[in-house]
């Protein structure tokens, strides 16, 4: 997340706007396929962390993860197929530039459509990790991996300038972390059994009701937050598309934020997952929703009030700056919604209520889609960022309010409330301190430096009104002294 960050004006600076649009059309492209490795992901983590906390099924393992391969793989490379004849119809091309030839676009949507073939199943194996409660490696192939990808092309770009050696280096790494991956799992596998997987249909059966409620669950909930950015991507040019998917970026991190707490809590959800359980699944909740709301709130309030000096020392580009900041705010309150309803939504998987989030997802995307096709045109991507807003109040309102409900546990709803309101509080009350200094500042390192202590006052206020929290932050200071 936060190579991402740091790179994203580099990669502006060297390859241009449009180029950066470009990238933003894979990241768009790269979650539309994601539908499918979300179901398939999250079906495999569950299941490995049940049958691994079970001595009975603990043998299955190998044969229920080769066998959930062999299906994967050969729906994957049929999804990006029908996503190349798509993109590739008719007589218009799908995306248009103003300084970028026809053929670098071309090139560039080719080697994206390839990319996408390796780059998606490292979720499915990256998930497997999680589910044998390898939380370290996960992170540090994550981060390693990202780094590299990240950090690595930029030396390329500065010679070259060519958005299409950006791609063919995430390709090649794409494909080196599947092979390391699937490595670190075969030895996993081979702990458990040495006798080779055999692929069961019998296997499939199974969890088919589960992986299919999952599979429509993730279809549609990342339809609903991608079919703004595939109605921009026709609609705008990809400049403005690319000012959209600037702030869509830094929205984004948040929720890449949310993403180690989740991939913690999600095999302690699925081992407590019993109606008779209710009560330590209740503190289990309560627990993440605090966790989400400490680590995420103070950062989404400084981003939400400074968007424009943020930007301002982001990119070092009044225009965009300009051209981005009210985006910005938007989007970040849309994606904080949007986070606070995980941990209801881990309650709901485990539960298997999935009929309701399904239900829910349908709805809101009907809903969404006519209203983006009218009000785009009018205001264009500002209009889009609004809808999302509303889409992210609606299901974090819906879903918290049905786990309450699973739960059955009284005050649940107004305890999670508590948490978040708290922390809204106090991040609004440190935040404004500097308010006036931030945005009446015009040196670049002035900026970082108060941002810095920001962001470190709000954070330290949060713990210290935590009292769980509290306790711990003071038995590390007196063990250090």
């Amino acid at each position: 997340m936060l190579a991402t960050l740091i790179c994203t004006p580099l990669y502006i600076l060297y390859l241009g706007v449009e180029s950066y649009g470009l990238i933003g059309f894979y990241t768009t492209l790269l979650a539309i396929v994601a539908v499918i490795d979300a179901g398939f992901s999250s079906t495999a983590s569950r299941e490995i962390a049940r049958m691994n906390g079970d001595p009975n099924e603990k043998s299955n393992i190998k044969n229920f993860f080769f066998s959930l391969e062999v299906a994967y793989w050969p729906i994957i490379s049929v999804a990006v197929l029908c996503i190349f004849f798509v993109v590739n119809a008719g007589d218009n091309p799908w995306l248009s530039g103003e300084t970028l030839s026809n053929e670098i676009i071309q090139d560039s949507i080719s080697l994206i459509l390839f990319l996408t073939i390796f780059q998606i199943p490292c979720g499915l194996y990256m998930d497997a990790l999680i589910g044998f409660q390898k939380h370290a490696t996960f992170s540090i192939l994550a981060a390693v991996f990202g780094s590299i990808r990240t950090f690595g092309v930029l030396p390329f770009l500065i010679y070259y300038e060519d958005v299409r050696i950006f791609f063919l280096w995430q390709i090649l790494w794409a494909i080196i972390q599947v092979i390391i991956i699937k490595v670190i799992l075969f030895i996993s596998f081979q702990r458990i059994s040495p006798i080779p997987a055999r692929f069961s249909l019998d296997v499939l059966l199974k969890i088919k009701s589960y992986l299919g409620g999952m599979f429509l669950i993730t279809a549609l909930s990342l339809a609903v937050s991608q079919v703004d950015k595939i109605i921009l991507s026709k609609m705008l040019t990809l400049e403005n598309f690319a000012y959209y998917m600037l702030a869509f970026t830094v929205a984004l991190s948040l929720s890449r934020l949310s993403s180690p707490i989740i991939q913690v809590f999600w095999p302690q959800f699925s081992r407590i997952s019993k109606e008779s359980q209710n009560l330590e699944l209740s503190a289990k909740f309560l627990e993440c929703i605090e966790l989400l709301s400490i680590a995420l709130i103070p950062l989404s309030v400084i981003i939400f009030i400074y968007s424009e000096p943020l930007l301002f020392l982001w990119t070092s580009d009044l225009e965009i700056t300009k051209n981005t900041k009210t985006l910005l705010s938007i989007l970040i309150v849309a994606t904080l919604f949007s986070t606070l309803c995980l941990p209801a939504l881990c309650v709901l998987y485990v539960r298997e209520v999935l009929f309701y989030v399904i239900k829910v997802n349908l709805l809101t995307l009907m809903v969404i889609i006519p209203i983006l096709f009218f009000y785009i045109p009018i205001y264009g991507s500002t209009a889009a960022a609004f809808i999302i807003l509303l889409y992210g109040a609606t299901i974090c309102a819906l879903f918290n309010f049905k786990a309450a409900s699973v739960l059955k546990k009284e005050n649940l709803l107004f305890s999670a409330f508590k948490k978040v309101i708290t922390s809204i509080f106090i991040s609004f009350a440190i935040s404004g301190l500097f308010y006036f200094s931030l945005y009446a500042a015009e040196n670049r390192m002035y900026i970082f430096v108060l941002f810095t202590l920001l962001t470190l006052l709000s954070l330290l206020a949060n713990v210290l009104c935590n009292q769980k929290l509290r306790g711990l932050l003071l038995k590390s200071i007196e063990k250090i002294y």
